[in-house]
């Protein structure tokens, strides 16, 4: 069997649909103007968004509704759930590996694949779990306080 990687017809129409918005979509308007059924919109949407994400066309779910193009506010605010969500496979990930105690019965090869594999976890869920720099304090001059003997003066 001869694989073909070319874009289904109706992928390409639902590309052309989201290349349109600029704002929201629900799913029964995307699949009235790209002419297909609500099912088939469903069926291909993953891969028309992926075709767009190439694009530099992002969209965002809104649940059980449809899809919002997603401004670069909204992509910073999306990007920071993924971390979160990257930060708890990593712990899993790590969690898995660490239910390896005999490493004696690993061949070498496998012994530095899971050292070097749980390293690269627990360094990437660290740096998902870093928070960025506090902003410098800023500096204050102060006023000269005045001198002891004064202080003395000003008491009587």
């Amino acid at each position: 069997m001869v694989m073909s990687f070319e874009r289904s017809p109706d992928t390409g129409a639902v590309m052309t649909v989201l290349t349109g918005v600029n704002d929201e979509i629900t799913y029964q308007d995307l699949a009235r103007r790209s002419g297909l059924g609500l099912r088939r919109v469903k069926e291909v949407l993953a891969s028309a968004r992926r075709g767009l994400l190439s694009k530099d066309i992002l969209f965002g779910t809104i649940r059980r509704v449809g899809l919002k193009r997603m401004a670069p506010k909204d992509t910073v605010k999306a990007s920071e759930a993924g971390k979160k969500k990257a930060g708890r496979l990593f712990k899993r990930e790590i969690r898995k590996l660490d239910t390896v105690k005999d490493t004696q019965g690993l061949s070498n090869v496998e012994q530095i694949q899971l050292s070097t594999n749980r390293t690269a976890f627990h360094y990437a869920q660290q740096a998902m779990l870093a928070k960025p720099p506090a902003p410098p304090r800023p500096t204050v001059n102060a006023p000269e306080m005045p001198q002891a003997a004064n202080l003395v003066r000003l008491k009587k």
